[in-house]
């Protein structure tokens, strides 16, 4: 897309700034990565090119015909907004208010099925959506995904600021990031600020963070003395967001290494062997391993640990002993529900079956020090 994140076209007029004084959009999280790009083209459920069935046109003044509107949208049928956003706004805000479990599975079923034209007046500028609507053609968008979208893209666009990593964290689409300094996180950071300070320095050469996410304790552990760490997870949004994170990063880009894994692969001796130390980013790893079935007894997954890595130099990235002096894990602590079938942001947030006892199983084997579960 040719202006992709710089123009906001027939949707507002001009150029939108943010981030303060003379930061354009475009200039940090407008331009997208191939990677960026090849992730975000594959996202399903924003839009649909035409609409067919039941479907009921509304505008600002028919809105506020709440109750029977619900009722429409309980038999199936869809809501197509047509005069402006706005509008859209106050009829989810009318529904959610009428709800009885604003957040049931039934509610969010029936809100996906409230849309509005791609280009209706007064819709944010979203450069995500933008190129999806480009790319799929799309003509009419799902509100509630729409809100997904914009939600992530502020998020995005502006940064969060953790106390501690004097960078700001960047999470793309379907990443999950800590909207602050919340307790775990302070609790980790007060942990690892004491080590740091030891007397014991051996303990700061290598770690391993299972489940990085947005990368938060990971640059915790730059940040206090860890010489290396290296960042899995199986979420291939959150490997590309850390690494794009990693290149404003000019103090941790050497000392980190993000690897698309899953955890029984990240945790196998030898596993991770072969990731270019010289190079950092992602390294993406497909071992086909079944995360919901974690009780299965494989002992190396195909791996050859006699293949250990290559670089002697480093602990942490494969030598004789392919350990890590510390491992660490912050795990999704609510239960899965039985039969749901989990997006990536929901797999941050619920916790698989044996997930825990199979983590500590195999950890200890991976760590020359310490095992943390925060």
């Amino acid at each position: 897309m040719e202006h992709l994140g710089f123009k906001s076209g027939k949707r507002g007029g001009g150029r939108r700034s943010f981030g303060g004084k003379g930061k354009r959009l475009g200039t940090i999280a407008g331009r997208m990565s191939g990677e960026q790009k090849r992730l975000i083209g594959g996202v399903e459920g924003l839009g649909v090119g035409e609409m067919g069935g039941n479907v009921m046109v509304l505008d600002g003044a028919s809105v506020r015909r709440t109750p029977s509107i619900a009722r429409f949208l309980r038999k199936g049928g869809s809501i197509y907004i047509r005069d402006c956003y706005n509008s859209a706004i106050r009829l989810y805000s009318n529904l959610k208010r009428l709800s009885t479990k604003p957040a049931s599975e039934r509610f969010r079923n029936d809100t996906k099925r409230i849309y509005v034209a791609s280009g209706i007046r007064g819709l944010p500028t979203v450069p995500w959506v933008e190129f999806l609507i480009k790319r799929h053609k799309y003509k009419f968008l799902s509100l509630r995904s729409f809100f997904g979208f914009n939600s992530a893209w502020e998020r995005y666009n502006k940064g969060i600021e953790i106390r501690g990593i004097e960078y700001r964290i960047h999470p793309f689409y379907n990443v999950y990031c800590p909207p602050a300094y919340t307790l775990y996180i302070k609790m980790f950071h007060k942990w690892i600020k004491k080590v740091s300070k030891s007397k014991n320095p051996k303990h700061l050469n290598s770690a391993l963070e299972i489940g990085s996410g947005s990368g938060v304790l990971s640059l915790l552990m730059l940040s206090n003395g860890i010489k290396s760490v290296t960042a899995v997870d199986s979420n291939e949004f959150c490997t590309v967001s850390l690494a794009t994170d990693l290149k404003r990063m000019p103090k941790f880009r050497d000392r980190l290494k993000v690897v698309t894994a899953d955890m029984c692969l990240a945790l196998t001796p030898g596993g991770l062997a072969g990731i270019d130390s010289g190079n950092p980013g992602i390294d993406t790893r497909k071992p086909g391993i079944d995360l919901e079935d974690l009780g299965r007894n494989s002992s190396n997954h195909g791996i050859d640990p006699g293949k250990p890595g290559i670089d002697p130099g480093n602990p942490g990235i494969g030598s004789g002993d392919p350990r890590y002096d510390l491992v660490v894990f912050n795990p999704p602590w609510v239960p899965a529900p039985k039969g749901r079938q989990l997006s990536p942001l929901e797999q941050a947030v619920f916790r698989p079956r044996k997930l825990l006892t199979e983590f500590l199983k195999k950890a200890k084997k991976m760590a020359v020090w310490r095992v943390v579960v925060v």
